[in-house]
């Protein structure tokens, strides 16, 4: 064996007990979605539920706090930034008690009185990124922006419909949601209309501490973007024209 065999022996070696590095955001495979639930399952309780409750608005009276929604199917994935894992969830509540613009109270038939039930019924999804050690590194609210021309209420978010990254942005993750109207009717026979929306989320990490950020300023809030590949393909069309 020559020495430059040997050499070259010696560098795989070494790069096979290295570490791999992860620069931007990426999904890590190698956990699968119910394993990342059932590592943060215990803390949908003590950790989600807690944050939420402790950061809803108060209503008051009889109604309170609406309460919230610690889990959302399709939002537990293992993530990799600079070489950290983290872990996702993403969970609903309702952060403010402001009343909707141009809403009016219907006097004349209060039980046809949408504007408590708009303002009360704003669930808005909040992304919470968990260290891999399960410590919350950060949670960032999910905001979609209320279309009056579609709108009675407020965005009610209900779904997640997928996350990954954005591919066209670097430490860039897409987040697509379903919300329906905080105004529309209560009809237990019928769900209302379902309307969908995609965001993007810029990761930051720097100086240790874990920074998310959501960006409109390409996609546009709300959008019609269904899924994460029209999205990209909307972020690489941004990007072209810079």
């Amino acid at each position: 064996m020559t020495r430059l065999t040997v050499h070259l022996c010696m560098l795989i070696f070494l790069a096979a007990l290295t570490p791999a590095v992860y620069a931007d955001l990426s999904l890590d495979t190698t956990i699968k979605p119910g394993e990342v639930f059932a590592k943060l399952e215990p803390q949908l309780e003590t950790t989600v539920k807690a944050y939420g409750d402790s950061h809803s608005a108060d209503f008051g009276g009889s109604i309170g706090k609406y309460g919230t929604y610690p889990y959302f199917e399709g939002s537990n994935f293992s993530w990799r930034l600079n070489s950290e894992k983290y872990f996702s969830e993403i969970a609903a509540f309702v952060p403010d008690s402001t009343p909707v613009e141009d809403c009016r109270s219907n006097r004349d038939n209060p039980l046809n009185n949408y504007c408590d039930q708009a303002r009360i019924r704003h669930l808005v999804c909040h992304l919470f990124m968990f260290s891999h050690n399960l410590l919350l590194e950060g949670v960032t609210p999910l905001n979609i922006k209320r279309d009056s021309r579609v709108l009675l209420g407020k965005p009610l978010c209900r779904s997640v419909k997928a996350m990954s990254v954005a591919k066209e942005i670097p430490n860039g993750m897409l987040v697509t949601l379903g919300y329906s109207d905080s105004g529309a009717p209560t009809d237990p026979r019928n769900d209302p209309p379902e309307f969908v929306t995609t965001v993007l989320l810029r990761f930051d990490d720097e100086g240790g501490k874990l920074k998310v950020e959501q960006d409109d300023s390409c996609l546009g809030n709300p959008n019609k973007y269904a899924t994460i590949a029209h999205a990209r393909k909307a972020l690489k069309q941004c990007s072209g024209k810079k």
